[in-house]
């Protein structure tokens, strides 16, 4: 009866597990930025993808600055930007606005909403007449 209730006990683990895991991966080109200045927690940036969805990041997260420079990069380079969301089942082709985004994922370079803005900082200096160029780049 114990080996039972473990079972039972583990399984429903694993369950509750699989199901916090769960989230949607939005992928589309940016289609517009808007920057939204208002009371502390409504001002921020709108990102709406040409899919339809919209995510909002407000200007007081730690991510600000890292989300906003992804998504630029990605509207001026013309390059597709994917948008993970924590909820499961989003649906991107719909004019929803999103405010559970985890993740931005730009070519092969993730920048995580959760990681430290550090992890994902170059830092390159300008050399001088007496120096040469260098630059420090994280390693994975």
């Amino acid at each position: 009866m114990g080996t039972l209730r473990n079972c039972i006990v583990l399984i429903g683990l694993v369950a509750h597990v699989c199901a916090a895991l769960a989230s949607t991966d939005c992928k589309s080109t940016v289609e517009r930025i808007t920057i939204e200045v208002g009371a502390k927690d409504k001002s921020g940036a709108a990102v709406e993808l040409s899919s339809g969805v919209t995510f909002f990041t407000n200007s007081g997260s730690a991510h600000y600055g890292s989300i906003l420079a992804t998504a630029e990069t990605s509207m001026t380079l013309g390059e597709s930007l994917t948008a993970r969301f924590a909820a499961d089942g989003v649906r991107c082709d719909t004019k929803a606005r999103r405010t559970d985004l985890v993740a931005l994922v730009r070519g092969n370079r993730e920048t995580s909403a959760m990681a430290p803005i550090s992890s994902t900082t170059t830092v390159v200096t300008t050399p001088s007449a007496d120096s040469a160029a260098s630059a420090s780049v994280p390693q994975k």
